[in-house]
């Protein structure tokens, strides 16, 4: 079994790279509906943050990631129309969940990788 949980990618489609130092913040949906924040990570200078959990923590449900893109486009001095971007999936045990972010700043799309 692979001890890969969620994973995330990001490319800058504007600059045709991938995005480095974004912060991603991993919640977990409780019973009662609220969000429990599991894990923050920034990405790699390959926009990449391989485990944004631990297998031990890891179960089926409903987790949301958060791209924290305003901080991130401002080091271009840039605006974006999105101060973050949240990405809401819903997972099972056993399974890798790799979850790409392609960006810009005034749009995005997403897609369930391998």
């Amino acid at each position: 079994m692979s001890k890969r949980t969620i994973s995330t990618h990001i490319l800058n489609s504007c600059e045709g790279k991938a995005a480095g130092n974004v912060t991603v913040i991993l919640f977990r949906k409780k019973p009662d509906n609220s969000w429990e924040e599991i894990s923050s990570s920034k990405t790699n200078n390959d926009g990449r943050i391989e485990n944004l959990i631990t297998l031990e923590n890891f179960r089926g449900g409903v987790y949301k990631l958060r791209f924290g893109i305003s901080e991130y486009f401002a080091t271009f001095h840039k605006k974006s129309l999105y101060p973050y971007i949240e990405i809401t999936v819903e997972c099972e045990e056993g399974q890798h969940y790799h979850v790409p972010l392609l960006l810009s700043p005034f749009s995005y799309s997403t897609y369930r990788g391998t």
